[in-house]
């Protein structure tokens, strides 16, 4: 068996508030802790437009840690990497998504944001986008046109546990990753969108930060 301690170093008389810092010790024989929970952070700034259509969206796996953009490839957050060194499995428990619109079409738009247990693909129908509205999980708002009131700001959080039913049990289930890459066999989806009342060509930009909470396992020992 193995214990873990987290100290912080008390600040000196006078320092600043934050100058503090937090010291992992690891006891028990071994190097590292066997599992370690940690919250990494994923942006991208994306533009949101669909030539012909009066909808528009992307989606984000915050499940599928290891690439959350499924549209860029191999997109890795910060730590990631580092961590993926020393644990050979993942599994994110929960998610929070911040994203700040800036209208860059002529029109009013509604802005949504929405978790969901499939991947809807990118720039779906406006029909889709209306029914995503109507979604008890969905966040919305309306924002204004460029010329005024064309900013703001939807945040959400959602669990494994709580939209998939899943808790962990310390388990290797379907929303568990290998960090060399395997995606896990089940994930969820953040999907940022925007319907306007005429095409949205020009597009909406959009700045999306998800922070994800993730726990690392099985410690890579020997390396590999």
């Amino acid at each position: 068996m193995y214990a873990t301690t987290t100290k912080r170093i008390k600040k000196k008389q006078g320092a600043s508030r934050n100058a503090g810092a937090q010291i992992v010790v690891v006891r028990g024989g071994t190097w590292a802790p066997a599992r370690i929970a940690t919250t990494l952070r994923f942006s991208d700034f994306v533009t949101l437009s669909a030539g012909a259509s009066t909808a528009a969206n992307v989606r984000f796996a915050p499940t599928f840690a290891y690439d959350v953009d499924p549209t860029v490839g191999s997109t890795a957050m910060a730590g990631f990497s580092e961590y993926a060194s020393m644990y050979r499995f993942y599994r994110v428990t929960g998610s929070k998504a911040k994203c700040a619109f800036a209208n860059a079409q002529a029109f009013n738009v509604a802005i949504y944001l929405i978790p969901e247990n499939v991947d809807p693909g990118a720039n779906y129908s406006s029909s889709v986008a209306q029914q995503q509205l109507a979604n008890p999980y969905c966040k919305s708002s309306v924002i204004g046109p460029l010329t005024g009131k064309g900013v703001a700001t939807l945040t959400h959080s959602m669990t494994t546990a709580q939209y998939a039913g899943a808790w962990d049990h310390n388990v290797f289930d379907s929303y568990c990753g290998s960090t060399a890459g395997t995606t896990p066999s089940n994930n969820w989806f953040w999907v940022v969108g925007v319907v306007g009342t005429a095409t949205v060509s020009t597009g909406i930009n959009v700045l999306v930060t998800l922070d994800i909470d993730i726990e690392f396992f099985e410690l890579a020992n020997p390396a590999t």
